[in-house]
């Protein structure tokens, strides 16, 4: 379980409790569900003002700025290799 799910209570042997367990994931579920949440309304975000940018600029100009976006992409992807992550720049 993820340490900020860990709380205090009063008394430490209701950690063991079946209520407290189920509290935990209660609030897991919520957490990744507000994050779910968050990440597609980012992603509905990016590709509105991307479409917005396509719809202003010349072609030439979109093809650009998409080879640019893929070198970023390039540049920031981690490698994990023996169980270590590090950025991958060439």
């Amino acid at each position: 379980m993820p340490r900020f799910l860990h709380f205090k209570a009063s008394n430490p042997m209701l950690f063991y409790t079946k209520a407290y367990i189920k509290c935990q994931h209660i609030l897991l579920k919520e957490e990744i569900n507000l994050k779910k949440y968050s990440i597609k309304n980012l992603s509905m975000s990016v590709r509105k003002t991307y479409d917005a940018l396509a719809n202003i600029f010349p072609r030439d100009i979109m093809t650009k700025i998409n080879e640019i976006i893929d070198e970023i992409h390039f540049e920031k992807k981690v490698l994990n290799i023996g169980g270590i992550a590090k950025n991958y720049r060439h």
